[in-house]
C-alpha cells in the first residue's frame, strides 16, 4: 500500500482561519502515536507545529530518506514552537545508504529551540551492519 510521503504526519500547516477555538496557537497537543508498522516510505513521522507528543513502541523499517522529521511551519506571532516531542520504544531498522539523516529539524525560523527526547529504549539498527546497533 502507498501511503504518501509522511504516513503518520501529526499537526500540519493549517491555516489559521480553520482552528477552533480561534485562539489556538498549535497545530497538535499532547497527543500519543503508539503501536504502527510503518515500511518502505521516505519519511515514517512527521510532526509539525506540535506541543506535546509521544511517539511510542512503533516499528519503521527501511525509511528512505529521514526517520522523523520536526518541522515549524506556522509563523505567527504568539504560534507556539514545535516542541517536547517523545521518541521511545521504537524500533527502527535501516539501510545507512538511504537514511544519511535519522532527524530531520526544520521549517521556519524557530523563536525557541524545538525539544526532542529519545530515550534509550528506542533501537536502530543498519540492516548492512547488524553489529551498528544503536539506542
Amino acid at each position: 500500500m502507498n501511503v504518501g510521503q509522511r504516513p503518520i504526519n501529526v499537526g500540519g500547516s493549517t491555516g489559521l482561519d480553520y482552528f477552533r477555538p480561534q485562539a489556538t496557537k498549535y497545530d497538535a497537543l499532547l497527543l500519543i502515536v503508539r503501536s504502527n508498522i510503518i515500511e518502505e516510505i521516505p519519511c515514517a513521522a512527521a510532526f509539525v507545529g506540535v506541543d506535546g507528543v509521544e511517539f511510542v513502541d512503533n516499528t519503521i523499517m527501511y525509511a528512505k530518506k529521514w526517520i522523523i522529521r520536526i518541522l515549524q511551519e506556522t509563523k505567527e506571532p504568539g504560534f507556539a514552537p514545535c516542541r517536547n516531542v517523545l521518541n521511545k520504544d521504537n524500533r527502527i531498522t535501516l539501510r545507512r545508504s538511504q537514511v544519511q539523516i535519522d532527524i530531520s529539524i526544520g521549517g521556519a525560523p524557530r523563536r525557541r529551540p524545538i525539544v526532542l527526547k529519545t530515550t534509550s529504549g528506542s533501537l536502530r539498527i543498519n540492516r548492512r551492519r547488524r553489529s551498528q546497533a544503536y539506542p
